[in-house]
């Protein structure tokens, strides 16, 4: 008797927790994720978008070509991020890299 007063409660809870529709996705304007990259090929910068939701999905946009090009200092940019502005700039956002051709610069000075 106290098996079946123990049974019939949890059956009656895990059936009802079932059968609770999954809230459906809210709408919204945003499209993916963002990836802001470059390559040793060129040292420009790329994007590449999100599949939707999945952060793990990109794929390459502008038909794979870089985004930036530089064309001052080493003409080379690496190690871009994107960061969020804060406080009376958020809402913005700024893409920053390294200005750095590492084959063309040398870290050895001559005395």
């Amino acid at each position: 008797m106290q098996l079946k007063q123990l049974v019939l409660p949890a059956l009656a809870l895990s059936g009802s927790a079932l059968g609770s529709p999954t809230p459906a996705k809210r709408a919204d304007e945003k499209v993916g994720y963002l990836s802001v990259y470059w390559t040793t090929d060129d040292e420009s910068v790329y994007f590449a978008l999100s599949d939707n939701d999945d952060p793990l999905g990109f794929a390459a946009i502008n038909g794979g070509k870089a985004v930036v090009s530089p064309t001052l200092g080493t003409k080379a940019v690496r190690d871009t991020s994107i960061i969020a502005g804060q406080g009376n700039n958020a809402g913005k956002y700024w893409i920053i890299g390294t200005d750095l051709n590492i084959d063309d610069v040398s870290f050895i000075t001559e005395s």
